[in-house]
């Protein structure tokens, strides 16, 4: 238990290095590209991409981590649940990180109130989406005796 204890630690002290190892390597970039319009539209097309990327690498990480934790016995319930839970995002964001995006960037000033607002809408939706969710995992687990223990 402590060998592994140990390891995620490193593993996760490892993950902080390279996050700041990142944003120092971004702001650097970012300053070498300059303020022009080339500039701008190099990070913001890297950005994302190194972002996405990263992402890739940390959900393969966790991948490899919850198959040897779980097994592939029950992989598969799994993978259900984070397919509710993407369902459940498409409903949730409806579109609201583009329209913060482009409403932001038409005007800067008004960021707080435009965040507040997309965070209340969010939370509306989950709280509509919370009933529709509740009836998909209960008809699953009364036909197809997902979440029951397996003895």
């Amino acid at each position: 238990d402590s060998f592994r204890l140990g390891a995620l630690v490193s593993l996760m002290g490892l993950a902080s290095f390279a996050l700041g190892a990142g944003v120092l390597a971004t702001r650097r970039w970012a300053s070498l590209m300059g303020t022009g319009s080339l500039g701008r539209v190099a990070r913001n097309s890297v950005s994302p991409m190194a972002a996405q990327a990263a992402g890739r690498l940390v959900d393969f990480g966790f991948a490899v981590f919850m198959l040897r934790l779980i097994g592939p016995e029950e992989a598969g319930a799994y993978a259900f649940a984070v397919a509710i839970i993407g369902y459940a995002g498409i409903i949730t964001d409806y579109g609201l990180g583009t329209l913060l995006t482009r409403e932001v960037a038409r005007d800067p000033s008004q960021t707080r109130r435009y965040v507040s607002n997309v965070l209340a809408a969010r939370l509306l939706l989950c709280l509509a989406c919370a009933p529709l969710l509740g009836l998909v995992l209960w008809a699953y687990h009364a036909w197809f005796e997902i979440g029951r223990a397996h003895v």
